[in-house]
């Protein structure tokens, strides 16, 4: 039985390093399971892996569709799960989007069609009015569907949409065959908080603030309400200084990583490491695959 090896954590720890290694040890691809990197057109802002790390390992959803394009949870499982199909070989999974691993884990239901205009209309609000707004519509529906992180926007969004139309079918398991094991890696809260800190400043050094401006045609998407490039649209509309921008997308990138940690702790069970402790990770990781 082929096996997958998930690593999960909260941004910045170090996933993607520590996957580009271990998927060279091991000979296997990457499956990135992060909700931003899967499109083309968002690079310096979602941390993408670089061209050399690129190059060293294959990777799966990186870059694969459009930010123009539909896409939802269950439309990437099903690109994941076309690639595992043929593939048949032990892989590494990695990311931070917690949501996407239960789904491939755990297999989610179907889910009903978006409505574009309601979609259109409430990214407006969460522009105009910020994400206060959008809650408040969320806690006023009579049959809302769960939702755990009601501090994310796109999944709100998708929530409120989803509505009263939404029933619970049986789920279709996308990683049926391979047998999982899931990795946390972790570090003192300050330590990532630094990290966190410096990988904006490194971000922002490294033209972030020119690739929000072309994408700025396009800051209605839903696939661009994320942390990164909301303050800065904030910023290129007039609304606040770029050193204020700056400072909100360290604080909402140091939020982001507290609930992440928060539902990696709440949903998912995964085995927990030193994010420093390579040799650990290492042999777990040989272990497990060979």
């Amino acid at each position: 039985m082929p096996k997958a090896l998930i690593i999960v954590g909260p941004t910045a720890v170090g996933k993607t390093a520590i996957a580009v290694n271990l998927a060279q040890q091991n000979h296997t691809s990457i499956v990135s399971v992060d909700s931003r990197q899967i499109y083309n057109e968002l690079n310096i802002g979602v941390a993408k892996p670089s061209t050399e790390e690129l190059n060293l390992v294959p990777h799966i959803e990186i870059g694969s569709i459009s930010i123009q394009e539909k896409n939802d949870v269950v439309l990437y499982c099903k690109r994941v799960e076309h690639f595992i199909q043929n593939h048949q070989k032990n892989i590494i999974l990695v990311g931070g989007t917690g949501f996407y691993v239960k789904a491939l884990t755990e297999g989610i239901s179907e889910l009903p069609k978006r409505n574009a205009k309601l979609r259109a209309k409430l990214a407006l609000l969460y522009q105009d009015q910020r994400i206060t707004a959008v809650q408040d519509i969320y806690k006023k529906m009579t049959k809302p569907y769960p939702l755990s992180d009601i501090q994310n926007p796109q999944r709100l969004i998708r929530a409120i949409e989803m509505g009263e139309n939404y029933t619970e079918k049986e789920k279709e398991k996308y990683l049926d065959g391979y047998e999982i094991k899931i990795i946390g890696l972790e570090m003192p809260r300050q330590m990532l908080y630094e990290q966190i800190n410096e990988r904006v400043d490194k971000m922002m050094k490294n033209g972030l603030l020119d690739e929000v401006k072309g994408l700025l045609p396009f800051q209605h998407l839903e696939s661009l309400q994320t942390v990164g490039y909301t303050e800065l649209f904030e910023y290129l509309n007039g609304k606040i200084s770029l050193t204020d921008a700056i400072a909100k997308i360290k604080q909402h990138s140091r939020n982001y990583a507290k609930r992440q940690m928060t539902f990696f702790k709440r949903q998912l069970t995964p085995q927990w490491f030193d994010a420093n402790d390579t040799e650990k990770i290492n042999i777990f990781a040989k272990t497990f695959l060979q």
